[in-house]
């Protein structure tokens, strides 16, 4: 009975949140209200789960819907900023690189540990990756929601107050059903996630559906534009919900002496994304908020919703995320295995 009732709670904590925000006006109210109420009532011993299918659902439907945006023209635009996000790409290895060797000198846990916690890619891809060297994968994990859930706290806000946006609630559509071509799109990428995940693509039910979906957009094969409203809303909360549930007591008990240097490192990450940001927007002609959404420390689907529900170019910023993380992931477990042949004493202290 628990497996069905800790969800339902959950999502309904996390829709009475979402919906609190959204009446007044709020950035992102559908991914930061369930996500600071259902971590709340978890760090306060509320027991709240989800399955995991239920975070891979909404990541789906993030991804077709960021899809949607990839109009010919758009894709235009994102080929010129393809080096810019090559650059951006290198540039968070090098900082998650050098974060992760002063979070190990100031919270004394191991430097494989705090490598792969800072590293700025998707939390699973890094636990697995931490796993193969030993590392506190615990430890790893609670980093990266910390990561996360700051910078979808702090980044859309500022750049909605900062910018002076209002919420583009435009830019979904209000109509109620789902047109045939895009249900089949939708259902196919569905279809393509799961055997990706089978043979161990990173993020496969994110980054799947998206690569589909703006393909088959690009190419005219479906119109462009949105998914209902609700659609989005829904896969806005399951996402944050299933982020949210991973804040416990125990995994904060256990990353006590992680927490601070952990927290000092994410917030310098966000100051650092609003300076390149600005240099980006100034070299670029990007504007300065799109500019700091494609920055941000945060995942792929989060800031690409804060970016479609602040009406700035999604595909932009979705695309400096996707290359991003695919260079953290690929290039993170290589790098820390090349910098500790060269270490002396080749043994890391704890």
């Amino acid at each position: 009975m628990n497996q069905v009732l800790r969800p339902a709670l959950a999502l309904l904590i996390g829709s009475s949140a979402g919906a609190a925000l959204s009446a007044i006006h709020a950035p992102v109210p559908w991914l930061i209200g369930p996500l600071l109420a259902v971590a709340l009532c978890n760090i306060a011993g509320a027991g709240l789960e989800t399955p995991r299918w239920m975070r891979s659902m909404g990541q789906w439907l993030i991804g077709v819907a960021l899809g949607l945006h990839f109009t010919p023209t758009m894709v235009v635009q994102i080929a010129a900023m393809v080096p810019y996000m090559v650059l951006a790409g290198f540039m968070a290895i090098a900082f998650g690189t050098v974060g992760g060797w002063a979070v190990s000198r100031f919270s004394k846990v191991d430097r494989a540990t705090a490598h792969f916690a800072t590293a700025m890619g998707g939390a699973p891809e890094m636990a697995v990756a931490a796993e193969r060297t030993g590392a506190n994968i615990d430890q790893v994990v609670t980093a990266h929601m910390l990561r996360v859930i700051l910078t979808v706290v702090i980044v859309p806000a500022a750049v909605q107050y900062g910018a002076r946006l209002t919420p583009h609630t435009q830019a979904l559509a209000n109509n109620w059903l789902l047109s045939t071509d895009l249900v089949l799109i939708a259902l196919v990428s569905l279809g393509c996630a799961a055997v990706a995940k089978l043979f161990n693509f990173p993020n496969s039910y994110a980054l799947v559906p998206l690569f589909l979906t703006a393909t088959v957009t690009a190419c005219g094969v479906v119109d462009s534009g949105a998914l209902p409203r609700w659609v989005s809303i829904g896969a806005q909360i399951l996402v944050a919900v299933s982020l949210a549930v991973r804040f416990t007591p125990s995994s904060f008990g256990a990353s006590r002496r992680l927490l601070g240097p952990v927290i000092v490192y994410s917030l310098s990450s966000i100051v650092f994304a609003a300076v390149f940001g600005f240099i980006l927007a100034y070299t670029t002609g990007l504007a300065l908020p799109a500019g700091v959404l494609s920055l941000a420390p945060g995942g792929m689907a989060d800031m690409g919703v804060a970016a479609e529900s602040l009406g700035l170019m999604v595909p932009v910023v979705t695309g400096f995320h996707v290359i991003r993380v695919a260079l953290v992931v690929l290039l993170t477990l290589p790098l820390f295995k090349w910098v500790q042949a060269r270490r002396p004493g080749s043994q890391d202290k704890p």
